[in-house]
Formats: structure tokens, C-alpha cells, sequence
């Protein structure tokens, strides 16, 4: 589904294009510059609205964590970036052809367990659109929608989030 959207679908290649300024070398030095500006940014939607939820005690603990040192010569926000820099899953840049996921088997991604999956409507980045077919890779899926969830919904919606995994783990 999203790698199928990342090939063809302009509007996801336009919300993960992020995803491609992350896979460029130095991307963790200027995240982290200037007391993690930019990234603290790109969790506050760009500016446009401050998130409520990034704020007090969550906002210094994430601020923290970002600022620990990384394992050798790397940064601690390298793990992060590397993630992006290893997926064979990304929006082609400009002027590029999409990824080749022709290798990829379709098959190898099903998941075989009962899944809940929590989904922010409201996501930037995962569009809702995302959820069409996806009970193909996880048939025994449980889906839950949260109109007014987005990316960072297990934060904007802790209690609604822990009481929805709590039902599934009795």
C-alpha cells in the first residue's frame, strides 16, 4: 500500500518528502542545530500551530534525548536518520524514477498475528487513504480511526490510545 503510493501517488510523494531530505548526509547536524529548531519544528506542524502536546515536561524529555551523544562518531539522532537512509521505501526525487520495489514480495510483508491499528486521520505524513486494502497485508486487523488524531496522536490522545491497547491485551 505505501510503497505502492510512493511510486505512483503524487499527493503521498508530496507528504513523504521529507523522507528524502532525512536520507541526505548531514541531516542529523542541521536538525540538531540551534537546540534542535528544525526538528522540534517538524513535530509542531512546521510552525503553522504549536502542538499542545509538545510542551513542559515532554518537550524537555524529547529535547534530552536528542542531545545525548551518539554511539562512536555518530549522532544521537543518526538511528533515527538511518532508518529513512535503509528503507528501500521513499518518494523519488526530482527528475528520479521511483524506488524499484518490483523485488519486494508482497507476501513477505503480510502480518499473520491479530493487529490493532490506531490511526490519526488528520496525519500529514500517512494519509488515510493509506488504510484502502490494507487488510490484505493484515487480515486480522483491528482498526481504530481518530478523526482528529494526527502523526503524533499516541501524544494528542494518550488515554484514548492506552485504553484502546488495554482492551486488546485482556
Amino acid at each position: 500500500m505505501f510503497a505502492k503510493a510512493l511510486a505512483t501517488d503524487p499527493a503521498q510523494q508530496a507528504a513523504s518528502a521529507y523522507m528524502n531530505w532525512l536520507r541526505r548526509p548531514g541531516s542529523e547536524e542541521i536538525l540538531a542545530a540551534n537546540h534542535f529548531a528544525m526538528l522540534e519544528s517538524m513535530l509542531t506542524a512546521g510552525g503553522e500551530q504549536p502542538a499542545p502536546w509538545f510542551t513542559g515536561d515532554t518537550r524537555e524529555k524529547y529535547l534530552a534525548a536528542w542531545a545525548q551523544p551518539g554511539e562512536g562518531d555518530s549522532h544521537s539522532l543518526s538511528g533515527g536518520v538511518n532508518y529513512y537512509r535503509a528503507s528501500p521505501m521513499h518518494p523519488p526525487g526530482p527528475g528520479e524514477p521511483p524506488p524499484d520495489i518490483s523485488r519486494l514480495d508482497p507476501a513477505a510483508f503480510v502480518v499473520r498475528v491479530p493487529t490493532l491499528v490506531i490511526w490519526g486521520e488528520r496525519d500529514r505524513a500517512l494519509p488515510k487513504s493509506l488504510l484502502d486494502g490494507l487488510e490484505q497485508f493484515v487480515p486480522e486487523m483491528r482498526l481504530e480511526r481518530i478523526p482528529d488524531g494526527t502523526h503524533w496522536v499516541v501524544h494528542e490522545e494518550p488515554e484514548l490510545v492506552n485504553r484502546l491497547i488495554r482492551a486488546v491485551v485482556k
